[in-house]
């Protein structure tokens, strides 16, 4: 599952990583110091960005906040404001599948996505999944080493 697929790439740079994961109703935290049967498992939705930033401020560095398209519509965008305002380099991958697959696939209509975006364009990357696996790597690389936040929407 490609999820668990980046969020394995993300641990294995020396990332820490907050994403939620559908099938299990939880949030999931990785410390990229540990392995992952120290991770803490938090039932909550939507929260991702938020427990992201309280992991940077608890000295976890570089975390990077993995939510979907609809979790962030909800409720994760809300903790942009606080990173931004704390100078906090958080790094946010939006899996952009315009379905909220969390709770049996509802849709989510792109303008919605794009309203709730659009105060935070001059910190958002867009890439589709079918892009050049190299294109996505350089953009990958240039967003983990950046200073400032940053947001990354895979679409679909």
């Amino acid at each position: 599952m490609l999820l668990s697929t980046i969020t394995d790439a993300l641990i294995d740079a020396g990332v820490s990583v907050v994403t939620h994961v559908p099938a299990s109703g939880v949030t999931e935290v990785y410390d990229a110091f540990c392995d992952q049967a120290h991770s803490a498992k938090i039932y909550s939705y939507h929260e991702e960005v938020a427990f992201a930033i309280g992991m940077y401020l608890a000295g976890y560095q570089p975390v990077w906040s993995v939510v979907g398209d609809f979790s962030f519509v909800a409720a994760a965008h809300l903790g942009l404001a606080e990173a931004i305002q704390r100078h906090i380099p958080l790094k946010v991958l939006i899996f952009n599948n315009g379905v909220a697959a969390a709770t049996g696939g509802q849709p989510l209509h792109a303008k919605v996505l794009e309203h709730i975006i659009s105060g935070y364009r001059s910190y958002l990357h867009t890439i589709r999944f079918d892009a050049d696996l190299t294109e996505m790597e350089k953009m990958l690389i240039k967003v983990k080493h950046s200073d400032r936040l940053e947001i990354v929407s895979i679409e679909f």
